[in-house]
């Protein structure tokens, strides 16, 4: 299937065949390339081509996105996932 979404920068997009969330970071249509980051905060860089494959469908931001995690650890002074009692057992 052929998509026909032009990659945003900061736009939200679900694969709809994988079931998974991801953001476009960037766009370098001179090498051809999109950056990308999964909501888990995975990062990636795939092909123009590859994308044009993809089926896709805009969609709002997923609820925790990795920036969204990463404002939390600001707000509250570190990082909230870890406890301080976890970081006493740290080497």
């Amino acid at each position: 299937m052929a998509n026909k979404l032009t990659p945003e920068p900061e736009q939200w997009y679900r694969d709809m065949d994988e079931q998974t969330d991801f953001r476009v970071l960037s766009v370098d249509e001179d090498q051809g390339t999109i950056d990308v980051e999964a909501a888990d905060g995975h990062l990636e860089t795939m092909e123009l081509e590859e994308w044009e494959q993809l089926n896709l469908q805009a969609v709002d931001a997923p609820l925790f996105a990795s920036d969204e995690l990463d404002e939390l650890d600001e707000e509250v002074g570190g990082d909230w996932r870890r406890s301080s009692e976890d970081e006493e057992d740290l080497p």
